[in-house]
């Protein structure tokens, strides 16, 4: 889709990175065969898309959804749940679909951008009402690191205002870029939101089973259940 063809519901979008499965939680390859890393990376996605599509009924927070993806699967269950979607160019890895999006972000007229990726274990709604609340100033950033000191989540205002750095310990690549640019900035921990399925560490904290083939849920501290994907 391109940008003049969508029609901005509100002043912030909420933009998902999600890879072809096929080619997701590389980092997991030691403990799980590809068909079950493709398992579990679409059902993290199926997960987080059925969070926000509820979230925006329940929360009263207006925002549209944007998947950037080079899977047409993924692709067709995000605009299932009623979001836009935009072609992934998997040379430019994950910097470069974030930065894509912030530029259809911008070029749609979108006042906010935030960052969230498909593989969150446990999507609390009081700590995304609190993120997606924060004001923005014309210029500023609101970072939530993940528990290895990477980005969980990132609120930009306007959507190209930040050089997206994603990577190990992106957090303080992040932090350093806002900070040399001026733009305001805060430091937003939500413990929720910093633990996302990436190793073998977070499979076994949040999915344990999962390696094994075996049904597993796991009760977060919010009281939602993550499941294992089937």
């Amino acid at each position: 889709m391109t940008p003049h063809q969508a029609l901005p519901q509100s002043r912030l979008l909420i933009a998902i990175p999600m890879k072809d499965p096929q080619f997701a939680k590389s980092r997991l390859a030691t403990v799980l065969p590809e068909e079950a890393r493709k398992r579990l990376a679409m059902g993290l996605y199926k997960q987080t898309l059925a969070f926000f599509s509820a979230f925006r009924k329940t929360s009263g927070i207006r925002y549209d959804l944007l998947v950037v993806t080079g899977s047409e699967q993924v692709a067709d269950l995000a605009r299932a749940h009623g979001a836009y979607t935009l072609p992934e160019d998997a040379c430019e890895g994950l910097n470069g679909a974030v930065s894509a999006a912030a530029q259809w972000a911008a070029a749609c007229g979108y006042h906010t951008l935030c960052v969230v990726p498909a593989d969150i274990a446990d999507h609390d709604e009081a700590e995304f009402t609190r993120l997606l609340s924060c004001e923005m100033a014309e210029r500023s950033v609101v970072l939530c690191p993940a528990h290895d000191q990477g980005t969980n989540a990132l609120l930009v205002a306007p959507p190209t205002a930040l050089p997206f750095a994603y990577g190990n310990k992106s957090f303080h690549r992040h932090l350093a870029h806002a900070e040399r640019l001026g733009l305001s900035t805060r430091i937003l921990p939500l413990p929720g939101i910093a633990q996302d399925i990436d190793t073998s560490t977070d499979l076994a904290l949040h999915l344990p089973g999962f390696s094994e083939g075996k049904p597993a849920a796991v009760r977060g501290a919010t009281g939602s259940v993550v499941r294992s994907p089937s």
